[in-house]
């Protein structure tokens, strides 16, 4: 727009994507039902081994599962609503390159 005349304010400049040709995915599911409560931002880089968040029982708070990271890389996926069934999509983190 700036070219073109349209836009006289500050321009930013473009980001280079993320691509993943031939990098690999790791889905993390629920295991167990109730309230997913993140530890970490979406966006963030984790590390295999990592807590990303907890699986609580609603009503009495009890922890059900720790969502753990099998991979590092970037989690690109963080369930935003909170309640999850057994089987619910938690995250998806683009494993790092191996070198």
């Amino acid at each position: 727009m700036q070219n073109l005349g349209m836009w006289g304010g500050p321009v930013q400049p473009v980001k280079q994507p993320i691509v993943s040709l031939d990098r690999s995915v790791s889905f993390v599911n629920a295991e167990e039902p109730g309230v997913f409560v993140p530890t970490v931002r979406h966006s963030d880089n984790v590390r295999r081994g990592e807590i990303f968040g907890r699986i609580v029982d609603a009503l009495s708070g009890e922890v059900r599962q720790e969502c753990v990271s099998e991979v590092d890389g970037l989690l690109f996926t963080l369930r935003e609503y909170p309640i999850v069934n057994k089987g619910s999509l938690i995250a998806r983190i683009l494993q790092e390159e191996r070198r």
